[in-house]
């Protein structure tokens, strides 16, 4: 099968992709990454309310397989575009993919924690990419560790910038940052617009001690003939609430395979935020502006809404 047809497949099998047609294009290489990011730019498609809606993702997805320093910006501009159009499917597995892409998603990265124009999400989805870079390669890790928290030291920044370039540090908890994260911690208690992580989660992060255990996704498994076995039994039994959208439809039934472990976006009962989020009666209420569910918790435990208090 040629290229092109191989592409055609993106708009027309939906989540059923077979895992053979995904190697084949992964197996293509560099040569076949323009057309890939053809398919990125494609607006009707991130528009579209038929199987070619997943056409993007398949992109994302084969892009990160493929990796190399060409796919990064073009990574980086949909991610930027699943966030304000609420695509989890790509907004989840994200700093996974870039993560996985190593040193030439680096700047990049850090271009983009850095941006204030950036929407906070954005830069939190850049930081966690450098988080698990920083897990996955020890002789980078104390490099880029120490780079971010230079960010979050630097005064001059922005509050934002600062919080989030100190989100990863969290997971490390290295002494010599515990004084940086603490006063950060105690400035966020006081900010008016939410924020990242609260003196709680600090000090919960160093009587836990560093987390090095690599926590990023295989999105590849998407493509497992198991996973489309079960997706397509979720899609026979599930049924959307009256009134919503065909991008709605597709939020709510993420959220449904979320929940049955089949959309791997794993995360713990207890957040940290000091709410067990496994036992019903113990939610967050937010009395402030309304909150993304990409956007920070409010209750400050550094994790998303919709995997924290929002669930």
């Amino acid at each position: 099968m040629n290229d092109d047809a191989l592409l055609r497949l993106l708009y027309t099998e939906a989540d059923t992709l077979p895992r053979k047609t995904a190697d084949a294009i992964v197996a293509r290489g560099a040569a076949i990454v323009p057309p890939l990011v053809r398919v990125l730019e494609d607006r009707a498609a991130w528009g579209a309310d038929d199987a070619a809606w997943w056409a993007p993702v398949h992109a994302v997805y084969l892009l990160g397989a493929i990796g190399g320093e060409q796919v990064v910006r073009p990574l980086l501009r949909a991610l930027a575009r699943a966030h304000d159009e609420d695509i989890d499917w790509i907004y989840e597995p994200m700093p996974s993919i870039l993560a996985r892409l190593g040193a030439p998603a680096i700047e990049p990265l850090f271009e983009t924690l850095e941006d204030d124009r950036q929407e906070e999400s954005i830069r939190l989805a850049a930081a966690e990419a450098l988080e698990l870079l920083a897990v996955r390669e020890p002789p980078r890790r104390e490099g880029l560790l120490d780079r971010l928290a230079a960010i979050a030291r630097d005064a001059s920044r922005g509050d934002v910038a600062r919080w989030v370039a100190a989100v990863p540090l969290l997971r490390f908890a290295r002494p010599q940052d515990r004084d940086l994260l603490s006063d950060l911690g105690r400035r966020q208690e006081k900010a008016e617009d939410g924020a990242c992580f609260l003196p709680d989660s600090v000090e919960e992060s160093y009587r836990t001690g560093p987390d090095l255990e690599d926590a990023s996704q295989d999105w590849m498994t998407f493509y497992d003939p198991d996973q489309i076995a079960q997706r397509e039994r979720e899609n026979e039994t599930w049924e959307p609430e009256e009134g919503m959208d065909g991008g709605q439809e597709d939020e709510a039934l993420a959220d449904v395979l979320e929940e049955e472990g089949i959309l791997d976006h794993a995360h713990d009962a207890t957040c940290g935020c000091g709410h067990d989020h496994g036992a019903p009666g113990t939610p967050f209420v937010n009395t402030g502006p309304a909150i993304g569910r990409n956007d920070p918790c409010p209750c400050g435990s550094g994790k998303k809404y919709k995997k924290c208090c929002g669930r």
